[in-house]
């Protein structure tokens, strides 16, 4: 109750796949391709002071019921990553060893409050952790979240890619030197293994294991 308090009235939000905004009500019967948020026409924001240990484990035992990711990027690092920001980190692993994609999400995405206090440990060993996720929507969050570290520290988000290049998902690789120059980005894609060898190595581990 004390959360639902920081919103105003809420307002359906619509986009079509150009991602550009359009009515709900004159096209929900006719246009099947959109994507709906009900937001609330303020911005939600926590301080670090009102995010209660009450208010992060009903977050935390909730999150079966999130049905996508726009949900955990909003809220992670406000609710999560707040609390968590001077505190054990521990259940963040727990988070990434679960079998729900949203908890592992919710596990690396919490992390950008971190970045935002120059605390980047957290992002490179969770990035890691979570290298050889099957789902795309984690090479995603990985690859933002370093880029988001990369932009407090680039020689370690450097070092970090020139020793993990060749194991990193494409898509992860890709939006994590999306802030490099395009040499330094050609130089980081070249000679990365293909897909299926990728895929081969992958199940080499698992089987090794």
């Amino acid at each position: 109750q004390d959360i639902l308090k920081k919103f105003d009235k809420p307002k359906i939000i619509c986009y079509n796949k150009k991602h550009e905004t359009v009515d709900y009500l004159s096209r929900r019967k006719t246009n099947k391709n959109l994507r709906v948020y009900r937001t609330p026409s303020a911005p939600f924001r926590l301080s670090k002071k009102e995010v209660t240990k009450d208010t992060f484990d009903f977050y935390l035992s909730q999150t079966k019921h999130i049905n996508n990711w726009d949900l955990v990027d909003l809220s992670a690092p406000q609710i999560v990553g707040q609390f968590l920001l001077n505190k054990d980190r521990d259940i963040l692993y727990k988070l990434a060893e679960s079998d729900l994609l949203w908890d592992n999400r919710i596990a690396i995405v919490s992390t950008l409050t971190f970045i935002r206090n120059n605390d980047l440990d957290d992002t490179y060993r969770l990035s890691l952790k979570m290298m050889n996720h099957k789902h795309y929507l984690m090479h995603k969050a990985i690859g933002w979240m370093l880029r988001e570290a990369g932009k407090r520290d680039a020689k370690r988000l450097y070092d970090f890619v020139m020793e993990n290049k060749s194991i990193m998902p494409r898509t992860m690789l890709r939006y994590s030197i999306e802030k490099f120059d395009i040499e330094t980005r050609k130089e980081k894609e070249k000679n990365r293994p293909s897909r299926v060898l990728m895929h081969l190595r992958v199940v080499f581990l698992a089987v090794s294991m």
